[in-house]
């Protein structure tokens, strides 16, 4: 509905009629509400196709509308927190689809913002609980210059949190970066794969031994079978590394350098 403002007098004056909707005149300093609850101020009519209009709030976003719009309320405000609440799609070159398929930058962000935000998605993983988006990247604009400029966009990697900065609770610029699946899944199994034993090590009963096992490719490898858990902890922890290692040499042309020494040197130091 049209918002009936009182009259204000002197240069700025305005008077917002009642009307069939569509049937107002509009006029400079002409005020209106939009669906979204955003106050609007028409700053240059020009024709019924032609109108200028600023947004009264933080942003002062200014957009070409036409009249009709006006009284349907059905500009949309780039800065509306549209997603989980938080985050909002901001003015620039990037764009949420193109030709009805979902951008990777766009599908990356609106992840990151679920796991920083969405009940139901820190409800399904207790690796998300604590978790939250930086201010700057709830702008998607802010978020995809930055993820478009990563080393490996467009090669399916995935946003990762974690590697830079170990205990990390915020998505950021300063705190993420894009790395391969098959890395991204050797990061969460050493930090995931606990149990009474040491990492890496389960008790085999019927063999009375202790099994060190290692993931590779998604795929469990026996390392075989020792007589205490610190001589399996021993073999898993020399390939865990050897493996590290060697997924750095395989990626090293597509992936950040931070990712490739953070390979190169990994180590493991605890047990648990």
């Amino acid at each position: 509905k049209v918002r009936i403002q009182q009259e204000i007098m002197g240069d700025n004056m305005y008077k917002i009629k009642e009307g069939k909707r569509g049937c107002q005149k509009i006029f400079n300093g002409d005020y209106f509400i939009t669906n979204e609850g955003y106050d609007v101020v028409v700053v240059n009519y020009i024709n019924s196709k032609n109108v200028w209009v600023h947004f009264l709030d933080d942003f002062g976003y200014e957009c070409k509308v036409e009249s009709k719009q006006l009284p349907l309320g059905t500009i949309k405000n780039p800065y509306h927190k549209s997603i989980k609440g938080v985050g909002y799609l901001g003015v620039g070159k990037y764009r949420c689809s193109n030709r009805g398929v979902l951008t990777r930058e766009y599908t990356a962000w609106s992840a990151a913002m679920s796991r920083g935000y969405s009940v139901a998605t820190k409800s399904r993983s207790t690796n998300y609980a604590d978790c939250t988006v930086h201010e700057d990247w709830h702008n998607f604009q802010v978020f995809a210059e930055w993820y478009v400029n990563q080393k490996g966009y467009g090669m399916g990697y995935e946003l990762d949190k974690d590697l830079l900065v170990e205990g990390n609770k915020v998505y950021s610029a300063n705190t993420c970066c894009l790395v391969p699946k098959e890395i991204n899944n050797f990061l969460v199994l050493r930090k995931n794969d606990r149990g009474i034993h040491p990492l890496g090590v389960q008790y085999d009963k019927n063999a009375k031994a202790f099994v060190a096992r290692i993931q590779v490719l998604g795929k469990r490898v026996d390392l075989g079978k020792y007589g205490t858990p610190e001589e399996a902890f021993e073999v898993y922890k020399k390939n865990k590394e050897f493996l590290a290692a060697h997924l750095a040499y395989k990626y090293k042309d597509t992936i950040d350098e931070c990712v490739f020494n953070y390979l190169l040197n990994f180590k493991i130091t605890d047990k648990r």
